[in-house]
């Protein structure tokens, strides 16, 4: 069954996470058809691309079921990075439609978006620190490129929610719209792209990813981020979180 759908809207393509009894969590078949598909629309002609997810929730981060490896689960941050590689790197506007939550590895693909629309009952969080993890240096990296790191600190090291408000004055939206209308807005807002000038929007659009390329080297975390994947805490803090998901948490 498909999880992930590509449509067309009027010259701007729309895809669409659909795993509604799991709130859309991201497996990594998933993250890798979201890319594909990205890649797909852009090449196909589309004038920009919307990723969006179901009226409750955007997504609810990767898949759980997915973790808990130990340090295997570095994989998934492979699989993750190379999504967001691909999803900045396609050559026109992409637009996030955010309803509901965004939690997780769901904010770091939220954040390759060139806006984010989020509707009001919208969050982000971002609960690594509580399942024992260290995020991915470089992608922690950019997100303090793209919002600051008193948003980042505030998401990672506090663990604080984020309604579509806070987040529009933290940097993680930058439009906020009323309940139900993330994915009309985030369309109203492709057709100011424009359609005459494609190379200009693309050469822009290239640019721009450029300018928030990181040179610092992160790589001396690697050690410390497998020491947290294969330690205890890790391990029994996914436990206490498959428990919470499991009684409706």
């Amino acid at each position: 069954m498909a999880l992930v759908f590509l449509e067309q809207s009027d010259g701007a393509a729309v895809i669409r996470i659909s795993r509604p009894e799991k709130r859309n969590a991201l497996t990594l078949f998933m993250l890798e058809e979201v890319a594909r598909l990205a890649e797909r629309a852009a090449a196909d002609g589309a004038v920009a691309v919307v990723l969006t997810g179901g009226d409750e929730a955007f997504s609810g981060g990767v898949d759980l079921d997915e973790l808990g490896r130990g340090a295997a689960d570095l994989n998934v941050d492979g699989v993750l990075a190379a999504t967001v590689a691909r999803l900045r790197a396609i050559p026109v506007p992409l637009v996030i439609a955010i309803e509901g939550a965004c939690v997780g590895g769901a904010v770091e693909l939220a954040l390759c978006g060139d806006a984010r629309v989020v509707a009001e009952g919208g969050f982000f969080a971002v609960p690594a620190t509580r399942l024992g993890l260290l995020y991915r240096p470089e992608a922690l990296a950019t997100m303090v490129a793209v919002v600051g790191r008193e948003t980042v600190a505030r998401l990672l090291l506090f663990n604080e929610r984020m309604e579509a408000a806070e987040a529009l004055a933290g940097g993680l939206a930058t439009h906020v719209c009323a309940r139900g209308t993330a994915l009309a807005s985030a369309l109203t807002l492709c057709e100011g792209v424009s359609r005459e000038t494609s190379g200009a929007v693309r050469a822009t659009k290239e640019l721009l990813a450029e300018l928030l390329g990181a040179d610092d080297d992160l790589a001396h975390w690697s050690d410390r981020r497998e020491q947290l994947l294969d330690s205890e805490e890790r391990r029994e803090a996914l436990r206490r979180a498959g428990t919470h998901r499991a009684e409706g948490g």
